[in-house]
């Protein structure tokens, strides 16, 4: 399905109430039929709403390969992963999504040349999630290590004891931890 995917076709293109009204109108001894026409919905579709009972909207398009407990699973991992300072890129996330599909051997259509799913798989997963996936910024180990509540709390500890004795104006207050000298690998794109 291409990502600028626009409806081509009216099918499902009727309301519940619609729906309510026509088999109201049925069982008001009207036909299927007229019901069909009048409320412009399929007349297979009312025999099936009237006789069968089937309630709800028509399923149109395919599902989506896995189950939403699978998908909160996913979605759960990036989280995790992204709160360890390790956030994955799409194309990890594509990479993850194939393998996990092929371990619990779920039906896919994903790659099986490129071990990948697809762009438009990872576009509805991340809009059903509500995540957003990009490049992850370098962290050092140094960085992940120090960034805690104990070593938070003494850096503003001994930023408030310096401030209170120094009394620094803003203006002579610069920010020197830049080195020029590097800890930090490129995730890469």
């Amino acid at each position: 399905m291409p990502r600028d995917w626009k409806r081509t076709t009216q099918r499902g293109n009727w309301t519940e109430e619609q729906l309510k009204q026509a088999i109201a109108f049925i069982e008001k001894g009207n036909s299927i039929r007229a019901a069909s026409k009048q409320f412009n919905i399929p007349f297979t579709t009312l025999r099936d709403r009237r006789f069968k009972k089937i309630e709800g909207r028509p399923k149109l398009g395919r599902g989506t390969v896995f189950s939403k407990d699978d998908e909160e699973l996913l979605t759960a991992r990036i989280k995790l992963m992204d709160n360890l300072f390790y956030g994955l890129t799409p194309l990890q996330v594509r990479r993850v999504a194939y393998e996990y599909a092929e371990l619990k051997k779920i039906p896919n259509t994903f790659s099986k040349d490129s071990r990948l799913a697809g762009k438009d798989w990872l576009d509805g997963f991340l809009k059903r999630n509500a995540l957003s996936v990009r490049k992850p910024e370098a962290t050092s180990i140094n960085r992940i290590t120090g960034f805690n509540r104990t070593e938070v709390a003494n850096f503003f500890g001994n930023l408030g004891d310096v401030m209170s004795k120094e009394k620094f104006p803003p203006d002579c207050i610069y920010n020197m931890d830049e080195t020029g000298v590097t800890t930090v690998q490129d995730p890469g794109k």
